[in-house]
């Protein structure tokens, strides 16, 4: 997975729709600690999500993003 996903295309892969879905999560994450007053630089942060195959018995592969704030 690149680092940023490909949002030329018209629709993106699949892959890159988790990877947006992380990002948002993460922002999401750290806004509601900040909406509460507390600096989400105190947490070091990491959203996984698995891809799994049509059976949802096995992990293909993993996207993840990992966030420390300074």
């Amino acid at each position: 997975m690149s680092e940023k996903p490909n949002l030329l295309d018209d629709e993106p892969d699949f892959d890159d729709v988790v990877y947006l879905a992380l990002r948002n999560a993460k922002k999401v994450f750290e806004d509601t600690l900040s909406r509460y007053l507390y600096d989400p630089a105190y947490c070091d942060i990491r959203f996984t999500a698995f891809i799994k195959d049509m059976n949802f018995e096995q992990r293909l592969r993993k996207i993840e993003i990992e966030g420390e704030l300074k």
